[in-house]
């Protein structure tokens, strides 16, 4: 073979690979998955915030919050999940957290599998849980605003006034109205958090009551129990698979004061350089201060280790920083409320173990921006999940 040969061979190469890079390029072919083909380098490694005032156009997001947000957003039947989480910290030291899901949340690619899940914890620290799963066709969900109903159990909502109704085969139960206190938000633009070029695969978040009052009563240990106490409720939808493509967040909801915080820091896997995800929200009163999905930081102190050998941190601080502006959330004080290995419910043990921990503690508020200075504390609820 001569030289001539070998050189046409070689030119026709190039351009095979030329013609082929331009393909996936202008169709955007490789769009829906990360790109991971030269070695560990991924050609696709950034995760784009959907606060940008193009994408806040293209979604359609209104700059006031409006109930659609809050219904239904997805088609359950595609590789796509979707939850709603309600959450009350009461006046007699109980807790209860109640979550209407599309599909067991961890991944995407299963089929619609609708459930909800009753977590109450009883004044004197018992957890008491339950996952009630129901038949596609007792599951409906409005898109106008929030109507859910999964068998004999719904929630209905319009952002100011929520009410649920639930009840599980073990005798939990919950009859709950949350009055929200501040403001709902799309923490300033969509809420999404996207994973490619085109804007398909995202996760989004949605803030219905960051801090609302609740009323009404929980049934467990074969009595119902009327109470009152604080509130909170989101709204999480998307078309990732969280499993492979989250490492693991932490996220709490706070009122001191007058102040509010809600606060979620997600990190991205090994397929996007585990880059951060920040979420933050601070009002004040029914006065909105900040939505931002930027400039938050969350570092861990004095790790503990659970009955079943999983580390957590004894100490979490969330801290919010822009110039100097500055807020400092410290949660302290651990009592483990939930502590779930997510596998048993999720399947999704190909990447790593999943595992879920929420906690109830003590919380430290210094708020110090646009010449507020001020400080408080109070029990606080704040959660940690490890995707792997």
């Amino acid at each position: 073979m001569n030289d001539l040969h070998l050189t046409k061979i070689l030119c026709l190469a190039i351009l095979v690979i030329l013609l082929a890079s331009t393909y996936v390029l202008r169709t955007g072919y490789a769009s829906t998955l990360p790109q991971t083909s030269i070695g560990t380098v991924p050609f696709r490694s950034i995760v784009t915030p959907g606060n940008s005032p193009g994408i806040i156009k293209q979604e359609g997001i209104p700059s006031v919050p409006q109930p659609w947000e809050d219904g239904m957003r997805t088609d359950p039947s595609q590789t796509t999940w979707e939850w709603w989480y309600f959450e009350a910290v009461l006046d007699d030291n109980s807790t209860a957290v109640i979550v209407f899901f599309t599909k067991p949340f961890m991944t995407a690619f299963i089929p619609f599998t609708p459930f909800y899940s009753i977590t109450i914890t009883t004044p004197n620290g018992t957890t008491l849980d339950s996952n009630v799963f129901v038949s596609t066709h007792q599951f409906n969900a409005a898109r106008a605003f929030t109507n859910i109903t999964m068998g004999s159990s719904w929630v209905y909502g319009d952002l100011n006034t929520y009410s649920l109704h639930t009840k599980s085969n073990n005798g939990l139960g919950a009859d709950l109205t949350f009055t929200r206190q501040a403001p709902s938000s799309s923490l300033g633009g969509t809420g999404k958090w996207y994973f490619d070029p085109s804007y398909t695969q995202y996760f989004g978040w949605f803030i219905a009551m960051p801090y609302a009052n609740v009323e009404g009563t929980l049934t467990y240990n074969g009595q119902i129990h009327k109470v009152k106490g604080s509130g909170y409720h989101d709204h999480d939808w998307g078309t990732i698979d969280i499993n492979k493509y989250l490492n693991h967040w932490y996220w709490t909801r706070t009122h001191v004061g007058d102040y509010t915080v809600d606060a979620w820091l997600l990190t991205a896997s090994a397929l996007y350089n585990y880059q951060p995800m920040p979420y933050f929200y601070l009002a004040k009163g029914n006065q909105t201060l900040i939505e931002d999905m930027k400039d938050l930081t969350v570092k861990t102190y004095d790790n503990q280790t659970a009955s079943n050998g999983v580390k957590y941190p004894g100490r979490l601080v969330f801290s919010w920083n822009n110039g100097s502006d500055l807020v400092n959330l410290t949660l302290t004080d651990p009592t483990i409320l939930s502590n779930v290995n997510t596998a048993a419910i999720t399947n999704a043990t190909s990447i790593g173990i999943p595992h879920y921990m929420r906690f109830k503690g003590n919380g430290t508020l210094n708020v110090n921006i646009a010449g507020l200075n001020e400080s408080g504390t109070s029990p606080e609820i704040w959660e940690i999940n490890w995707a792997h």
